[in-house]
């Protein structure tokens, strides 16, 4: 049965590991760009609400105006909404428990394990899902029926 487990379970898993470690972190990657991506637009829409206030007086039409310092409200309407940055770390410390648990495999694929460590092992990556699975449904679904929890 042993053999059975390292040709089939064993090689799977440590492929499985490390591709899910690496598509989390590209995922991560992606919520980062988009939090620092609205934070540039949040930071430009303000500055440039205030310098056409300013500087260019009566050329351009106060509804512009008006339009753009309204961004910055917007932008943190959708940050709280979609807490970009809060599901951003979500995604790397899965990402790091994928990276842990690759070792895990890689070191289970170079011995002979018995059936109790490869089950411990399976049991470990389901445990990880789970709790990464109730993280999110937890912390970072959408809460339309009452109010977003600071973190």
């Amino acid at each position: 049965m042993t053999e059975h487990i390292n040709e089939g379970m064993i090689p799977e898993l440590t492929a499985y590991c490390p591709r899910s470690g690496e598509t989390y972190r590209s995922a991560g990657r992606r919520y980062y760009a988009l939090a620092y991506l609205l934070t540039v637009i949040t930071v430009l829409a303000s500055i440039s609400a205030g310098m056409l206030a300013i500087c260019t007086g009566e050329n351009v039409p106060t509804p512009w105006i008006g339009t753009i310092a309204l961004i910055p409200a917007a932008s943190a309407s959708i940050d709280s909404q979609l807490k970009l940055v809060e599901k951003a770390n979500w995604f790397y410390n899965c990402s790091t428990e994928y990276k842990a648990l690759s070792r895990e495999m890689m070191f289970l694929a170079a011995s002979t394990p018995s059936p109790q460590l490869v089950e411990a092992a399976i049991g470990r990556l389901n445990q990880t899902e789970r709790q990464a699975d109730r993280g999110w449904s937890e912390r970072l679904s959408f809460f339309f029926d009452k109010p977003a929890q600071a973190s």
